[in-house]
């Protein structure tokens, strides 16, 4: 099975971000960051432009289980990543 990376198209509710139609590299729901312009973030989220870069995963399975993470914060329970819209690619072969 070809492994699959996780694409992020923007946010559901069209807010522009810095991650906007690049790939997901690293993603933390339990603690805040910056974005580039110094605007606070509720998660770290780290992306890149290059698909081959991206974080791989062996299934659908395990790649719902860490688009799903949650923040562990009990009210309201918040899973940062779930704001944008998606894509599902497979995996580019190494160079």
């Amino acid at each position: 099975m070809t492994a699959l990376i996780l694409r992020l198209l923007g946010t559901a509710d069209g807010t522009p971000t810095d991650h906007d139609g690049r790939w997901l590299v690293d993603y933390d729901p339990t603690r805040g960051s910056v974005d580039s312009h110094g605007r606070p973030m509720l998660a770290h989220i780290v992306t890149t432009d290059d698909p081959r870069a991206a974080r791989r995963f062996d299934d659908m399975k395990e790649l719902r289980a860490f688009w799903f993470r949650d923040s562990g914060l009990p009210h309201p329970r918040n899973r940062p990543l779930t704001a944008y819209t998606i894509v599902l690619e497979s995996a580019p072969g190494l160079p």
